[in-house]
């Protein structure tokens, strides 16, 4: 004898309800809202540079303020909103935001260059060239 297990409605309701209710209230969490809020970074460097790549997808470069200051470099934006779409949910928005990184001792601030394409803002900063070890002759 094979015993059928019946699927209890009330149980699998109760269920969805628990899961819709959890994924309401990340909407109200703290990390949930910063991370919502605050585009991914890829960090990333090789013999001559380091690259930053920020994903602020929806954006143009106008949209974009990168300044260095005391060894730091900014990129914030600020856009006004112009929704008239009534979302369920959404999970990005990058309207305003500021992301501030420490540079490194040998980048040289005087030489960074930015680009923004298809949703990536990727920064470059080249390495400062490093003083070779010489010998110097006495007249």
């Amino acid at each position: 004898m094979i015993l059928v297990k019946k699927r209890n409605p009330l149980a699998l309701r109760s269920f969805n309800h628990i899961a819709d209710e959890l994924l309401n209230n990340l909407e109200n969490t703290v990390g949930y809202e910063t991370n919502r809020k605050m585009p991914s970074v890829n960090i990333s460097k090789d013999e001559h540079n380091f690259y930053l790549e920020i994903a602020a997808p929806g954006l143009i470069k106008d949209d974009f303020k990168i300044t260095v200051e005391k060894l730091q470099l900014t990129v914030s934006t600020q856009k006004e909103k112009k929704e008239a779409v009534n979302y369920k949910r959404k999970e990005f928005s990058y309207d305003k935001f500021k992301r501030v990184f420490d540079l490194p001792q040998t980048a040289d601030a005087e030489k960074i260059s930015a680009n923004y394409q298809n949703g990536i803002l990727q920064i470059s900063m080249p390495k400062k060239a490093e003083l070779q070890p010489k010998t110097i002759s006495i007249n």
